[in-house]
């Protein structure tokens, strides 16, 4: 017979799911699959790679709307859901934010996922890769400014 004994007082640890990456409660929380798929991810990128790119993006795309969340609790509003106006019942400002989330972490990945290859092809293959990193960093940025209400471009006369 064998006896195993746990202290009682040790805090049990936080069950986390590892399909879903839990934001800040005002933001929901991201579900990884969900960008597995809509990113169009292969293979090769594994879960904690992803699960660290979507926490990355998680982290820089709240940093930036802060002042906007920050506007918006003072107003009442308690979840980026609740708001209004909404199409396919999903808030459309819940689209926008998921949005910049799935490109920041398509740009990021692609970024990482990079190759050095002194070839040809591979420095072909490495510029087509670069202009997909510049394409979904732009696609971020218009879905913050389209969330914030800004427009895309500034134009300025010189």
């Amino acid at each position: 017979m064998s006896f195993i004994a746990t202290d009682p007082t040790a805090p049990a640890q936080p069950q986390t799911d590892p399909t879903t990456v839990a934001n800040d409660g005002f933001f929901p929380d991201i579900d990884l699959p969900r960008v597995r798929g809509a990113v169009r991810l292969d293979g090769t990128v594994t879960a904690d790679r992803l699960r660290n790119a979507v926490v990355e993006a998680v982290i820089s795309v709240n940093d930036e709307l802060a002042a906007w969340k920050a506007q918006q609790i003072q107003a009442g509003l308690t979840k980026l859901a609740e708001m209004q106006p909404q199409i396919d019942g999903e808030a459309v400002q819940l689209r926008r934010y998921l949005t910049a989330i799935y490109r920041t972490v398509k740009a990021d990945l692609n970024e990482q996922y990079r190759n050095f290859d002194a070839t040809k092809s591979g420095v072909d293959e490495g510029e087509k890769l670069q202009e997909m990193v510049e394409d979904e960093r732009r696609a971020a940025r218009w879905a913050i400014r389209d969330f914030l209400g800004l427009p895309r471009t500034t134009v300025e006369l010189i």
